[in-house]
């Protein structure tokens, strides 16, 4: 179970597409109303080097804050080399003291299902066979993390062997958008906004013709390929399961009315985030990191405060900020080394 490992999309999709050429939280207590606090990995690392995850523990209990711990900062915690390290780095994030998230995959799944139930009925089973799906989200709720505890190894082996491919293709990707960000002379200053709009390069079935709001060309295009043509397990075993995907795929004039003139921003904002992360990154210089930032912030609308001594991530969450369609948790930079528990423990003292 929990096999798939959500890789992030393409960084840096230009919106001129052609078809079909290519946060749930769960815990024991209940609903958490606590502030939630998610640690990007960076700070991880700095706290376990300093022995710093009971401190961490008793000073979120004391100040009834929730810790959160997320798949996508245990991927890139489990990706570094040492095994002493890794093995830490398990412990100290499946702890059952955090809040766990789901997987940013399962959560953008859940979006475009309710759009596609509010808008498009007929594409989902009248008696959708569930059982697999069902065993594949509990096993994420509890399975996962024991697994990241028990045997950092082994996951970290599943991770490179299912995510590698995707991630060296988002990293190229990110870079090749950086270099055309360069050559226009883009820069975050000059960044549209919601005010981005964008075109099929070729007529498409569905499309009236009329530019559309940009963020919206990256979405229709990649669910096509991810769910439609098959291109990501993920997507499938997450969306595949409710839908008629036969009759979704007959015609794709109805799926492209649906993503460039249908669906509502306000009920899909982790695809907002996707685009506008991965368009303001090509403003920045790149790095491995980058597409894995892409995929970290679509959590920021699952948190309240997002803690990261990531100097370029907290520039463009607070340039996002304003503009995006749903509250955007707040950004705290932090420093790095030993001193990144101190600033931790502060934030929570804060916070009580």
């Amino acid at each position: 179970m929990a096999k798939s490992v959500d890789s992030p999309r393409s960084a840096g999709l230009r919106v001129q597409h052609r078809l079909p050429t290519r946060g749930i939280a769960f815990r024991k207590t209940g609903v958490v109303t606590a502030t939630r606090v998610l640690l990007d990995t960076n700070v991880w690392n700095y706290i376990v080097e300093v022995d710093g995850v009971e401190p961490l523990r008793k000073a979120a209990r004391a100040n009834r804050v929730a810790i959160v711990a997320c798949p996508a900062v245990v991927y890139e915690c489990l990706r570094v080399a040492d095994p002493d390290k890794r093995k830490h780095r398990a412990k100290a994030l499946a702890r059952e003291d955090w809040l766990r998230l789901m997987p940013e995959a399962f959560s953008e799944a859940e979006d475009v299902r309710r759009e596609m139930q509010r808008l498009r009925p007929g594409w989902l089973l009248d008696t959708p066979d569930l059982r697999q799906w069902s065993r594949h989200r509990a096993d994420w709720q509890s399975g996962f993390w024991r697994r990241v505890r028990r045997e950092p190894g082994v996951v970290a082996g599943h991770i490179k062997a299912l995510g590698d491919d995707r991630l060296r293709q988002a990293r190229d990707a990110t870079k090749a958008a950086r270099k055309q960000g360069e050559s226009l002379g883009h820069t975050i200053h000059t960044f549209k906004w919601n005010r981005a709009t964008g075109t099929f390069a070729v007529p498409t079935p569905g499309w009236d013709g009329s530019e559309f709001e940009a963020w919206r060309g990256l979405s229709v295009s990649c669910w096509w390929n991810d769910l439609i043509l098959g291109e990501s397990p993920t997507t499938l075993e997450w969306l595949g399961p409710w839908l008629d995907l036969r009759a979704v795929r007959s015609d794709i004039a109805p799926w492209t009315r649906l993503w460039t003139r249908e669906v509502e921003t306000s009920a899909l904002p982790r695809e907002w985030i996707r685009w506008a992360m991965a368009e303001t990154q090509a403003t920045r210089t790149t790095s491995n990191g980058t597409p894995g930032d892409n995929q970290l912030a679509t959590y920021l609308v699952d948190v309240d405060i997002f803690v990261t001594t990531d100097k370029v991530f907290v520039d463009l969450a607070d340039a996002m900020r304003p503009h995006c369609p749903a509250p955007l948790a707040e950004t705290r930079r932090s420093p790095a080394g030993s001193e990144a528990l101190t600033f931790v423990l502060e934030l929570l003292q804060s916070l009580s």
